[in-house]
């Protein structure tokens, strides 16, 4: 009887798959359709029906057909022990393989869950037993079952894990068999790289085009237990695509680097979570950080943002031009003019809050030692006698008159000491004074000793400073972020972000006064958007950290392993996230804005990549820019067709070269010197840059009885110094220090002071004391230079 009745069910099933099964009940001879168990929705709405349901569907051993494609489902039958986040996305993701996929979720009871994750133990608990008694060895699987179940059940207890059942199908469709079976290979493929074990369902794929459906069916039941972390790292729903719920007013500087979409991002939404606009993006060197930001300027201007960017480097004037805006170059000579005295009522401005802010203002473009607590007293006296002279007072109603410049207040303190009758306040004064006689005498005198002459009012500017001297750079960008601060401040003109490159230098020379811009731009619809690949000057200055804590949006493109444990503290980033900074590709990295970190990847349009690429607005700078009489020129500031100048006027390219500091730096050189090595060569140019850059005059020896750079200050006062990179034996350092002691003693420097010193190798240091008592080491290069025009002046 069971033989007979297990060839009568076979009957039955082969009857009901044959092409007169079909016609039966397609015609309703058989049965009177009723309406689903699990279809409410659909049953009698006809129109959701004929959406949703094809007019036929074929059933083959493992395919379906129907819309005249084939169909295949596969399920996911096997699970790997351990899932990583948002490991589908690689299979959902996948392209030409015309993918559909489902994810039927349930909730299970805490006291089922408890009730089958204790019988699982009991079960692994009974096989180490079986395998103990044996005298046999625990297997590491078993061990780890027991060990994760053990986990398992005590989550569950203490409420920190829940339980669901979660089933996983896939379709993949196409014209024809053949290009089918090719596109299933491929998902198998794809699933199983991600450890899953994937099913074909013969003879099962109508069930499983019930759970493709929307009708919350799941007849196959092809479900995996997990808990709430592995399911939230297992769901196909798309994260976030931007940071607030969309306003059509945001812009999208990039795709999520796990789904593809687009990253929309409106920076002045603020209200919705955002506490401020302002942005810090942070990369390595060739991060793709200079892209990324032209990319953003870009889209700001085409939704009709105002936008304002201090450029170092030339790297956006081309860009500028292109979008219809103006490009302000500020260089020696030229008719562009930044008065530090200008004063505009705003946001805590009055005359006494400026006469506080200029003494830093003099530190950072005269020195940091330029205004000493001897000079404090008078400068701020002259400063007070400098603005009523323009008759300008406390009165708010004053502060409307034409401000004084910078040789006015020269002027008024040049008399001051006339009429002193204290040595010390003569002598402080006078040393301020020599400091400050080239910006009002001297070569500097064109960029700030006169009234403004740039306009803030543009909507899209670039002020280049590329040629502007590096000695003023700081107090150049301090002074257009102070004026486009004031203009904000006393306009309305909508938002408008002011990009600060290589925002490092600023930040170290008057972090203070920056955090108070920073603090108080959110109201003014101001963004400051700071870029910098020195992560340690920011973090390093006074309030470095209080900056970035201001800064809402960040965003780290990229970085090499030694900036490990500083990007990590700096940022708040887990293991995971720092090792993907680590090895991410050029323009790929980290967005967090307000504790939400999306991983993000840049992308251009094609009218993007011609803008911004093609037509290589990134990193350009003109050649008749390029001084080729210099002898030494740092890689970082050359675009490839200097470089290529540079080559066919026999430079070479000095790779790791050293630095009057830490680190080391890489250089296009042009050694014919002949008994120098290139890293002597490049120190000694180091060494006569930096005092050049201080007003003093240096001449570089490569031969001779001198020391290999002579500096003399305005009272001719000499400091020798001769660099030493410790090849030289005992015998040849005593002829070399006996030669240049009678050389100086002989030189002419009868009333004047007249020194040499060995600047070498910082573990060399005490050797070459021992020779010349004044020796250093190359990183105390410029303390020491510092200190000789100091006490000369």
């Amino acid at each position: 009887m069971n033989g007979i009745r297990e060839n009568v069910d076979e009957f039955k099933q082969l009857f009901k798959r044959s092409m007169l099964w079909n016609r039966m009940r397609e015609n309703n001879l058989l049965f009177k359709p009723k309406k689903p168990k699990n279809s409410n929705v659909l049953y009698g709405n006809k129109i959701l029906q004929e959406l949703l349901i094809p007019d036929s569907i074929k059933e083959h051993t493992s395919t379906l057909e129907y819309s005249g494609k084939f169909h295949q489902i596969l399920c996911a039958s096997g699970w790997p022990a351990q899932i990583k986040q948002n490991w589908l996305y690689g299979i959902s993701d996948a392209k030409n393989l015309n993918l559909e996929f489902a994810q039927i979720i349930e909730p299970v009871d805490i006291d089922v869950a408890r009730s089958i994750n204790q019988k699982f133990l009991d079960d692994c608990r009974v096989d180490e037993a079986l395998i103990q008694d044996k005298g046999g060895r625990i297997s590491e699987p078993l061990k780890y079952k027991i060990e994760s179940t053990v986990k398992r059940l005590k989550d569950l207890n203490s409420g920190n894990e829940g339980s669901f059942k979660m089933s996983l199908y896939f379709k993949t469709s196409a014209e024809d068999e053949l290009t089918l079976s090719q596109r299933v290979g491929i998902l198998i493929s794809k699933i199983k790289s991600t450890m899953i074990i994937p099913s074909q369902l013969v003879f099962k794929q109508m069930p499983s085009h019930k759970a493709l459906m929307p009708i919350c069916s799941d007849p196959l039941e092809q479900f995996r237990h997990m808990d709430t972390s592995t399911l939230v790292c297992s769901l196909l729903v798309p994260p976030r695509a931007y940071v607030d719920s969309y306003t059509g007013d945001g812009t999208i500087i990039a795709i999520n680097k796990d789904t593809g979409i687009p990253f929309e991002y409106d920076r002045f939404d603020i209200g919705k979570g955002i506490r401020n606009a302002n942005v810090a993006v942070v990369a390595a060197s060739g991060g793709g950080k200079t892209v990324m930001t032209a990319l953003d300027i870009t889209r700001e201007v085409w939704k009709d943002r105002s936008v304002s960017i201090i450029d170092p480097k030339n790297d956006y004037v081309d860009l500028i031009e292109e979008l219809g805006g103006e490009v302000i170059k500020i260089y020696e000579g030229g008719d562009m003019c930044l008065n530090p005295f200008d004063l505009v009522v705003g946001p805590k401005m009055s005359l006494q809050s400026k006469l506080q802010d200029l003494p830093s203002f003099f530190r950072m473009m005269l020195g940091s030692t330029s205004v000493t607590e001897a000079v404090e007293p008078i400068l701020d006296d002259c400063l007070i006698k400098t603005y009523n002279s323009k008759s300008i007072n406390n009165d708010s109603d004053t502060w409307d008159n034409t401000p004084p410049v910078l040789s006015d207040l020269y002027k008024i303190m040049d008399e001051y000491i006339d009429n002193t009758k204290s040595n010390d306040e003569q002598k402080a004064g006078s040393a301020f004074l020599r400091k400050l006689k080239p910006f009002v005498h001297g070569s500097y005198s064109s960029f700030f000793d006169g009234q403004t002459t740039i306009d803030m009012a543009n909507p899209v500017t670039c002020y280049s400073i590329y040629n502007t001297p590096d000695k003023i750079k700081p107090a150049v960008m301090h002074l257009i972020l102070e004026q486009q601060f004031n203009f904000m401040a006393t306009n309305d003109v909508g938002f408008r972000t002011l990009y600060i490159d290589e925002g490092w230098s600023v930040i170290r020379s008057n972090s203070e006064a920056i955090m108070n811009i920073v603090k108080t731009c959110r109201g003014l619809g101001l963004s400051l958007y700071i870029i910098t690949q020195e992560l340690s000057d920011i973090r390093e200055s006074d309030s470095g950290d209080a900056i970035l804590g201001n800064t809402a949006t960040k965003i780290i493109l990229g970085f090499e392993n030694v900036f490990r444990k500083q990007i990590q503290g700096a940022f708040g980033l887990s293991n995971t996230e720092v090792e993907f900074l680590i090895s991410a590709k050029v323009g790929e990295g980290i967005l967090i804005s307000n504790n939400i970190k999306t991983k993000i990847k840049i992308m251009l349009s094609a009218l993007e990549t011609e803008l911004i690429i093609e037509k290589k607005t990134i990193g350009t700078k003109m050649s008749k820019d390029l001084d080729v009489s210099k002898t030494v020129h740092l890689f970082g500031d050359l675009d490839n067709s200097q470089k290529d100048i540079l080559v066919d006027q026999g430079f070479t390219h000095f790779k790791n070269g050293p630095k009057l500091g830490p680190g080391s730096g890489d250089y296009y050189i042009k050694n014919e010197t002949k008994n120098e090595s290139d890293k002597h060569f490049v120190l000694s140019y180091l060494v006569s840059e930096y005092a050049i850059s201080l007003g003093l005059t240096a001449e570089i020896s490569s031969h001779g009885e001198l020391c290999d750079v002579e500096l003399k200050d305005a009272s001719t006062n000499i400091l020798g110094i001769e660099v030493e990179l410790g090849t030289n034996n005992a015998e040849t350092l005593t002829d070399k220090t006996k030669r240049l002691n009678e050389a100086h003693l002989n030189y002419n420097c009868e009333g004047k002071r007249c020194t040499w010193v060995y600047a070498c190798p910082a573990k060399l240091t005490r050797k070459y004391q021992d020779y010349n008592i004044d020796s250093f080491s190359f990183g105390e290069i410029k303390d020491r230079i510092d200190k000789f025009n100091e006490l000369n002046i």
